[in-house]
């Protein structure tokens, strides 16, 4: 099974997110710029249950003013967890490689490198998160999810200084899915063998 590419909206909240990072003069976009993100674009699920807790741009702001960022820069990717946790260092392995051939020598310079590895985390998360929906497409409530899954992140942690658990917020998520109609491709027989 695959994910489709992201909603329209999901696409949205990330342009945002991209608009919201270059208007702090920030070089790479986190999880606090996807959460402002989230809340601007107003329509999908995730803005609805933000909104419903009291969650808005201006909060998130506040909070990020109060909060050291730099975790989510330091963050090891999910793929260097993994690597890591076969002996092989994914930072030294790439240093080597632009050492011998040429700074990029790995072609990783994609639209994924403006990302924090926070960042890049949380999506990987909404794509799981997706998966687990038995949805085929990834939208604002897979990204708010995603965000959800990864709790050391700056936005996670705005999010729990205004005393919102995270579990409240996913709980808050899934029931929101579950009065949504349906209009969206789902994948069939997850769960059924087929």
């Amino acid at each position: 099974m695959t994910v489709e590419p992201a909603t329209r909206r999901a696409a949205r909240v990330l342009a945002l997110a991209a608009g919201e990072a270059a208007t702090d003069g920030e070089a790479t976009i986190g999880t606090a710029h996807l959460l402002v993100g989230l809340c601007a674009e107003r329509e999908g699920v995730a803005a609805r249950v933000l909104a419903a807790l009291g969650v808005g741009v201006a909060e998130i702001r506040r909070g990020m003013d109060g909060m050291d960022g730099t975790a989510e820069r330091d963050a090891p990717s999910l793929e260097g967890r993994a690597l890591a946790a076969l002996g092989i260092d994914l930072d030294g392995v790439r240093q080597r490689a632009d050492e011998a051939f040429g700074v990029g020598a790995l072609g990783r310079a994609d639209a994924r490198d403006q990302y924090t590895p926070r960042l890049r985390n949380v999506l990987e998360h909404a794509r799981f998160e997706a998966l687990g929906l038995g949805h085929a497409f990834i939208g604002t409530e897979h990204l708010l999810l995603g965000l959800l899954d990864e709790p050391d992140c700056l936005a996670a942690r705005i999010l729990t200084a205004h005393n919102l658990s995270l579990a409240q917020m996913r709980a808050a998520v899934l029931a929101t899915l579950r009065t949504v109609t349906p209009t969206r491709k789902r994948f069939s027989g997850i769960g059924t063998g087929q």
